[in-house]
């Protein structure tokens, strides 16, 4: 040290010649010493000021020579630490940038008998430098046109684009701890990957040149399409990429029904199968008409997407419903079903008939009338008369199936209207009515007289009369209308209203 150790000597004259045995002894002291350094560990720093101590004591000051170096000689065994304050124009590395280590000092230096030990610091020189930022790909080639963006504490500083060879500088910068973000192309570039990739860290101080090296490795794979029946064997057909709502490709599957879609950027895609006109389906389920969700990853290669359709053959089915005579009935509403869901559900024709086309050969089939069934007519429940089932349908064939409703027996109703002279009463209002609703709503014509055809017999029956202009009649039952007339298969009931003239 220096100075020495002034305490040294007092404890020698304390000794005297009782410590002669001491003197003799190994000595109980080491050296410690302290370089200082710019960050390339060999531009010395000097006149950095530095303090040993042990605990809260301090031990002795120094300060740093030409060589950056400082010696502190004859230090007692025991545990150290070395703190330095940093020179006009220089600063420790924790002021821009907080590491795992102080840069300031150093605890817990175990001095030994005999040790000689030696403690680095580095220091950070005020001035200007640069940011050296190369960007290329896996095999080493430089990527041209990649945004970058330097970056400080406070925010964005700059921005540049990479020349041909992938590089661009950021020059004259003052001492601080900057960063850089490169934008990573759309073709390099996972799924979930950050668009933009920091590297940051960089401090820079007077004349240094920090490096930003980015390497992106292309991202792509295939999908590959395999499309059989439920027999494993090929389809035929299209299939078709896309992303999202929009196709990106579609072509016809080769003979083994495995179509290979290549240079595929990372992302997500899906594929959908378009069968041909006839003999094929598929359902509409994940697995079968189409699959979502494919992701092509950096490490996923090649994806195989299967899919599993249905060859079949093209049935139809006409279904006529008939009463007992074979005549047709009035426009009804029937349904063909299968054992998963309803095919056909409408009312049929003005002939009775219902015709269901494109119909797949493999599956079984129903048919049935459903109610209401129309006025006159009894459905009756059972095989043949309102349903028909297990029907099995042939490519190519149109199958006949004829179901029945009971025509119920019919009767008519003749009304007459007169005056009270007996004289007919032309354009009087006469409505027929069941219980359901009206029948027969029409005028009397010259005679006096309308005719209510087609009533079902065994039904009751109720007539009304409206007088027209110039008549009157008396609201009530035998006078204004007559009900609960029940009629017979065959009969024609006559009733006859009285007016009153005005």
């Amino acid at each position: 040290m220096a100075a020495g150790w002034g305490w040294l000597a007092i404890a020698a004259l304390v000794l005297g010649a009782a410590g002669c045995d001491a003197l003799v002894s190994p000595p109980l002291f080491g050296t410690v010493s302290a370089l200082v350094t710019r960050r390339d560990s060999v531009t010395p720093i000097a006149g950095t000021r530095v303090l040993l101590y042990t605990g809260d004591r301090p031990m002795g000051y120094a300060t740093s020579d030409s060589s950056g170096r400082v010696l502190f000689q004859d230090v007692p065994e025991g545990v150290y630490g070395l703190r330095i304050s940093a020179p006009p124009g220089y600063l420790p590395l924790e002021r821009l940038y907080i590491g795992p280590a102080s840069t300031e000092f150093v605890h817990n230096v175990r001095v030994r008998p005999r040790d000689s030990l030696g403690v680095q610091f580095t220091l950070l020189k005020e001035g200007r430098g640069r940011v050296a930022v190369q960007v290329q790909d896996a095999d080493g080639r430089g990527l041209a046109d990649i945004p970058l963006n330097l970056y400080g504490p406070q925010g964005p500083l700059a921005a540049a684009r990479t020349d041909a060879a992938g590089r661009a500088t950021f020059e004259a910068l003052p001492l601080g701890n900057y960063g850089v973000f490169a934008s990573r192309p759309v073709a390099f570039r996972d799924s979930g990957e950050a668009p933009q990739v920091p590297r940051d860290g960089l401090i820079v101080d007077e004349g240094s040149t920090q490096r930003a090296a980015f390497t992106f490795a292309p991202c792509g794979g295939s999908v590959v399409a395999e499309v059989r029946d439920q027999q494993g064997r090929p389809a035929p057909g299209r299939v078709q990429l896309y992303q999202g709502t929009g196709p990106l490709q579609v072509v016809t599957l080769p003979a083994d029904g495995m179509q290979r879609f290549d240079a595929l950027l990372c992302d997500v895609y899906g594929v959908r199968y378009l069968p041909p006109p006839v003999g094929w389906r598929a359902a509409e389920v994940r697995g079968a008409a189409f699959a979502d969700g494919v992701r092509v990853r950096r490490t996923s290669g090649t994806v195989r997407v299967p899919l599993v359709v249905e060859k079949y053959g093209w049935g139809s089915i006409r279904l006529r419903v008939v009463d007992q005579q074979g005549a047709p009935v009035p426009p009804i509403r029937a349904v063909v079903y299968n054992g998963v869901t309803l095919v056909a559900d409408t009312r049929l024709d003005s002939a009775g008939v219902l015709r269901v086309d494109s119909l797949r050969a493999d599956l079984q089939y129903g048919a049935r009338i459903a109610p209401p069934e129309p006025y006159g007519y009894r459905l009756v429940e059972g095989r043949g008369e309102s349903f028909a089932d297990g029907l099995v349908l042939q490519d190519g064939v149109t199958r006949d199936v004829t179901l029945r409703l009971q025509r119920l027996p019919r009767a008519a109703m003749r009304v007459a209207v007169v005056d009270d002279a007996g004289n007919p009463v032309a354009g009087a209002r006469v409505v027929v009515y069941i219980a359901t609703g009206l029948r027969h709503d029409q005028r009397t014509d010259a005679a006096g007289v309308t005719v209510a055809t087609d009533l079902v017999a065994g039904d009751e029956h109720g007539a009304r009369v409206v007088p027209p202009t110039g008549y009157t009649v008396t609201e009530a039952r035998g006078s204004s209308y007559v009900d609960g007339l029940v009629l017979t298969g065959g009969e024609v009931r006559h009733v006859t209203f009285r007016l009153t003239r005005q």
